[in-house]
């Protein structure tokens, strides 16, 4: 049934398909024959994952102390039952075994400026384990007395004597004292040297370095000899060899030492020190001189050459002036001017001028 136009639709005719409340829907019939409704399509299965490979840990990356459960509370992991904390230990003795290392170093400091070494002596005087105090006084008891007693030295059959007060020495007693071990010092060996070893320290002395320089100084004038150099001379137109000599001097340096060695203990002579000085050319040079520069240098006569004209100049007339001796550290020909001079002028007198006539 079809509406006419512009007619309202009443309740009783309604439209197919519609239903209205008061209408009773008989499902009997209808609902075998009603058509089944239409089936969507399935979706497509999704394309399963591919399996991720095995990661493979190493065995020693993973303690042995490993626990599933975290700990309770949310604080830090306590360590296992019976673990040792090894390195916190170590840093526990190390800290340890530094303390008691600074303690007995300070203690050590402090025992230096106490008393003197277990075994010490200054100039032959003991002052084992006194005070600083006690073993000034030993000191100047002991060595004062020797003062101004001489040196007495020896060369040969020559012998020099040198007095303290000319030579500037004097005694430091308390500078002797601190030296040996009577102040403080931070020294290990100082420390150590307080319970264990002999020691014999040598007297400290104020020295006048100019006054005793002076004195040696006297003693190598007689002492000292100079060093001969090999030479070659031309007496009588041959050559003669002289050989080389090692010289002889007083080191000042040895010498002083030497000096304040024996100053206070020693009373008996002590040898001048002294040193051998070297020839600049030694006897093997020589004698190849000899075959290298002598023999050639008076083998013919010497033709000199002035203007236009030569003159041959003999080797009679020229070997007294030539010598060959040491220059720049080796063997060199010289001549002498001044003995040239005289057979040089007869040899060439009247070269130059014109001739004259006799008649």
């Amino acid at each position: 049934m079809t509406d006419k136009p512009g007619q309202k639709p009443s309740r009783d005719d309604p439209e197919a398909g519609l239903v209205v409340e008061d209408d009773e829907i008989d499902l009997s019939d209808e609902a075998e024959h009603a058509p089944e409704p239409a089936r969507k399509s399935e979706p497509e299965p999704e394309p399963e994952p591919e399996p991720e490979p095995d990661i493979v840990i190493p065995a020693h990356a993973v303690s042995d102390d490993w626990h599933d459960e975290p700990p309770k509370g949310g604080g830090p992991i306590e360590p296992a039952a019976g673990e040792k904390p090894r390195r916190r230990w170590g840093r526990y003795v190390l800290l340890t075994v530094l303390v008691l290392i600074g303690v007995a170093y300070v203690a050590g400091y402090v025992l230096t400026g106490t008393r003197m070494p277990a075994s010490v002596s200054i100039g032959g005087v003991d002052v084992s384990g006194k005070s600083p105090a006690a073993a000034r006084k030993a000191v100047d008891a002991g060595l004062s007395p020797n003062a101004d007693r001489e040196i007495v030295l020896t060369h040969g059959k020559k012998e020099f004597t040198v007095k303290p007060a000319d030579a500037g020495l004097a005694l430091n007693v308390e500078r002797s004292v601190a030296l040996a071990g009577g102040e403080r010092s931070w020294d290990p060996r100082d420390m150590v040297g307080l319970f264990f070893g002999d020691h014999d320290r040598a007297p400290a002395l104020d020295v006048d370095n100019a006054a005793l320089d002076s004195a040696i100084g006297a003693i190598g004038e007689v002492v000292n000899r100079e060093v001969v150099e090999a030479q070659i001379t031309f007496p009588d137109g041959k050559p003669k060899a002289r050989e080389p000599e090692p010289g002889l001097i007083v080191p000042k340096a040895d010498a002083a030492i030497a000096i304040r060695a024996a100053y206070l203990v020693n009373p008996a002579p002590i040898e001048v020190p002294t040193a051998d000085v070297e020839p600049t050319v030694d006897s093997e040079g020589l004698a190849s001189a000899m075959t290298t520069l002598a023999e050639p240098a008076i083998s013919a006569p010497v033709t000199l050459v002035v203007g236009d004209t030569s003159v041959a100049l003999p080797v009679s007339a020229y070997a007294p002036a030539l010598s060959i001796r040491v220059q720049d550290g080796a063997l060199a020909a010289y001549l002498d001017p001044k003995k040239l001079a005289k057979p040089l002028t007869d040899s060439t007198t009247g070269i130059g001028k014109k001739a004259v006539d006799a008649t």
